[in-house]
């Protein structure tokens, strides 16, 4: 099976975020089986020195075709109007990352072209707001939709978490998505979904087949030892990324304090990418948290931890961090908008509690039994070897990609 993949991000195995990271883990197992797989992309250069993407996926047997991308967004929006006047209006008809995207296509046009002349089986478009990669594909080649959440509905559980101003803005953009997706779906032979959940969403705005492939865990499961020590909390995400920023901020602000009336000796670790000025300075204002910033390997942070909290309030898709939890065999604290989209139940593989002082209890209790984190450690690694590893759900991918050849 030959497979052309459009994409606004490279698939990555590190540096980025969890997007890039499901692209390449499906692509590369897919190369890994024998199908053949080219992926156009734009690559900053900051990307190509840091991460080097294009090493990354030869080795892996992927051919990557890369795109120009500018130094600056406000760069990139100029260039685009100023080849095509006609991008000015887009930045008022269309929602943001539509017209991101967009603006990346004109780059990607010729090389996208170049590559259908060569008649791929099928063409994957990654993520609903880059939904327009996939207009030069004719109807002779299937196209897939892959999505990582409904974007439409990501800006929906922003604005239930949001301040009354942010909250219109929010359900306005939610809807300007959907304006902007929903029309195109029908040129597509499929959609692919993260969850269940997300698949409804598809499925009450079209008759396209949806198929889901979840996500999964990127760290094989191990078993570490269980951490000595003062009780230590870890949260880890890229923090430049909303509901991410959002939910450390408010544990922080609503449910830390209730903790350490109860366990004052608790820490609290905060891994990933691009915290702001604010995020940093919860390490300043109080010497029980530590915020690192980027790390090149996530195992050993796990290692260190009693519990895994997911305080989210809003977003979409589902949290590689709790799969990554469940491999590393670390128990989990979630809201219910947190763990979106896997398959656990409340008490099994991890606990669950969406207001301040529920979830607080509710690590409370997991840092004050150790049967009960054991328990679900083990629960957490049973349902990774069953259902969330990316060997498995990588042939589910390959399955649908051929049925729908």
């Amino acid at each position: 099976m030959r497979i052309l993949h459009l994409t606004t991000q490279p698939p990555s195995a590190f540096g980025t975020n969890a997007g890039a990271l499901r692209q390449f883990e499906l692509c590369t197992r897919a190369a890994q089986a024998g199908h053949e797989i080219t992926v156009v992309a734009p690559v900053p250069a900051w990307m190509r020195e840091a991460y080097r993407p294009a090493e990354q996926l030869t080795s892996s047997g992927i051919r990557l075709v890369t795109t120009r991308r500018r130094a600056r967004r406000e760069l990139e929006a100029l260039s685009a109007i100023a080849r095509h006047p006609g991008m000015l209006l887009r930045l008022v008809a269309a929602p943001y990352y539509g017209v991101q995207s967009e603006m990346y296509a004109i780059d990607m046009r010729e090389a996208i072209r170049a590559q259908l002349a060569g008649k791929p089986d099928i063409v994957t478009v990654e993520h609903d707001f880059a939904i327009r990669l996939g207009d030069e594909v004719g109807p002779e080649i299937p196209k897939v939709l892959m999505t990582h959440n409904c974007t439409s509905a990501y800006y929906g559980t922003r604005a239930e978490s949001a301040s009354s101003a942010r909250r219109t803005l929010l359900s306005i953009e939610g809807r300007r998505v959907a304006s902007y997706v929903n029309p195109r779906l029908s040129g597509f032979a499929g959609i692919v979904t993260v969850s269940t959940d997300d698949a409804e969403l598809f499925r009450a705005v079209t008759d396209v087949p949806v198929f889901v492939v979840p996500n999964g865990t990127a760290l094989d499961p191990a078993r570490p030892q269980p951490p000595t020590g003062p009780p230590e909390l870890l949260f880890t995400g890229t923090i430049g990324y909303a509901p991410n920023r959002d939910g450390i901020l408010w544990f922080v602000s609503e449910i830390w304090p209730h903790i350490l009336t109860q366990v004052p000796d608790a820490r609290l670790l905060v891994v990933g990418r691009r915290p702001d000025a604010q995020v940093q300075r919860l390490a300043n204002s109080d010497s029980r948290i530590e915020v690192t910033g980027e790390v090149s390997e996530m195992r050993p942070y796990f290692e260190r931890a009693t519990a895994v909290i997911v305080p989210l309030r809003s977003g979409g898709g589902t949290r590689l961090k709790i799969l990554d939890a469940f491999a590393s065999e670390r128990p989990v604290v979630s809201t219910r908008i947190g763990a979106h989209g896997i398959e656990v139940e409340d008490g099994e593989q991890l606990l669950l509690g969406d207001e301040p002082r529920e979830f607080a209890q509710q690590v409370v209790r997991l840092l004050g039994d150790a049967h009960l984190r054991s328990r679900l450690s083990i629960n957490g690694r049973r349902l990774i070897d069953e259902r969330y590893h990316w060997r498995a759900i990588a042939e589910q991918y390959i399955d649908v990609l051929d049925a729908l050849i």
